[in-house]
């Protein structure tokens, strides 16, 4: 999953993936324009 995010919605975005039962095994940032480029590699909690 590739995003464009502000700083202040990390956090929360991270949270959020938690509730919905995901989890990121990997991610990266990188400043882009105005904001950041996150990139995340997501698994579900129940995945084996």
């Amino acid at each position: 999953m590739q995003l464009a995010v502000d700083w202040q919605a990390v956090p929360a975005l991270f949270s959020w993936l938690a509730r919905c039962g995901m989890r990121a095994t990997a991610f990266s940032m990188q400043p882009e324009n105005q904001a950041l480029r996150l990139i995340l590699q997501l698994e579900a909690e129940d995945a084996p």
